[in-house]
């Protein structure tokens, strides 16, 4: 499991070049490999104070299964994060 946190902002108007955004406010982006299947997506801000709970707890839920995370320290993320999630 990869967390990233990002910026997010929606498109009030315009087109191309020329659009308008809202207000920026960061979400949390978690990608998971898990059995060999990828996946990723944006957390609703709502959400974001149960799953950081969660994590805290050294879970995190999958389609509605909790599972148990164990977290990294720098230097081993580091390389999981480069091995498989290419970043």
């Amino acid at each position: 499991m990869l967390v990233t946190v990002e910026p997010f902002a929606i498109c009030t108007g315009g087109q191309l070049w020329w659009q308008r955004w809202g207000p920026t406010h960061d979400v949390l982006w978690p990608w998971t490999v898990i059995d060999g299947k990828r996946s990723d997506s944006l957390l609703p801000q709502d959400a974001t104070e149960e799953e950081l709970a969660d994590y805290d707890l050294g879970r995190f839920r999958y389609y509605g299964e909790a599972l148990r995370v164990e977290w990294l320290d720098r230097e081993e993320s580091a390389a999981l994060r480069a091995s498989e999630f290419g970043m």
